[in-house]
């Protein structure tokens, strides 16, 4: 009887879990404005265009809606301000009447020319994710932001943007779909992430504590088809940081032809449960190495 018993439990906590990763929604709260500013942007809204919203204004509790288009939108977003705990910033997005997410692509995506002084001196900079997040003032960090129901897609070697002073440019190797240059309390959930030279890339060094990357949850995400051709040095998720959960995500396969790994890390402190993994042709997915940089 107390093996049915057990048999029986493991077999709920299957379906429940199965239930949560096959339909992530339930883990979606609806893209509604928050406390503070509400930028809606899409057809009819506000804002027609993303880069119409004024990104380095953002604060505490301001929303940025994104309204699904059956055009993607092409278009490059860095944040550079943070919100509080109570209060995060948010850019989410506003589903189609059948659940489409808004499209985010990075295949010919321009930089709004506003976005110079956030971007800073270092060319590369500009190519190494479709989202990113990064403060140029190295005494400060981004924290407290949520990026939740996108398709985010196509930032990777062999597709080119345009930059802030209208040259067209390929991506750098490696750019990320998402990259966290150095942020706390950073919320990535509900998305699907697609195709780009590192899915999930942050970054965490020991100069400072303004460049230590903390509390990040990777959580009810689609994340897939990641990686370049011929490399292991670009992966599904690269996890630099001091605490990282990551739950309820479904990972399918790499790029074909990298030899990279779905889930790389290097966290002091990290959670990974009720994930699904599909390898597919992967030779490892999980990657669980020393923290590097910021070993004290």
């Amino acid at each position: 009887m107390t093996i049915i018993k057990v048999i029986i439990l493991n077999l709920m906590i299957f379906i429940v879990t199965f239930s949560v990763l096959a339909n992530s929604s339930n883990l979606n709260i609806p893209c509604i404005a928050g406390s503070g500013v509400d930028y809606p942007v899409g057809p009819g809204q506000t804002f027609a265009n993303i880069s119409d919203v004024p990104w380095s204004s953002l604060g505490a509790g301001d929303t940025v809606r994104i309204h699904y288009q059956p055009s993607p939108y092409k278009e490059k977003i860095i944040i550079s301000t943070s919100g509080t705990e109570l209060n995060p910033i948010r850019i989410c997005g506003v589903a189609g009447t059948n659940g489409e997410r808004p499209i985010l692509d990075g295949d010919g995506a321009t930089n709004d020319p506003d976005d110079s002084a956030a971007y800073g001196t270092y060319a590369p900079m500009e190519g190494l994710a479709l989202i990113m997040i990064y403060n140029n003032d190295f005494t400060t960090k981004v924290n407290n932001i949520t990026i939740d129901g996108l398709h985010i897609k196509n930032a990777k070697n062999t597709f080119s943007y345009t930059r802030v002073n209208g040259n067209s440019s390929t991506y750098e190797n490696g750019a990320a779909c998402i990259r966290v240059q150095a942020g706390d309390n950073i919320t990535i959930r509900d998305n699907e992430i697609e195709n780009c030279g590192s899915g999930i890339f942050t970054m965490s060094q020991g100069y400072n504590e303004e460049s230590l990357t903390r509390n990040i949850l990777i959580e009810g995400n689609y994340i897939h088809n990641h990686g370049q051709s011929g490399s292991y040095l670009h992966h599904g998720l690269y996890i630099q940081a001091i605490g990282a959960t990551y739950q309820y995500n479904r990972f399918g396969p790499m790029a074909t032809g990298s030899q990279a790994v779905t889930l790389k890390e290097r966290v002091a402190g990290s959670v990974i449960r009720y994930n699904w993994f599909d390898a597919g042709s992967n030779a490892r997915f999980l990657d669980l190495v020393e923290v590097e940089d910021a070993s004290a």
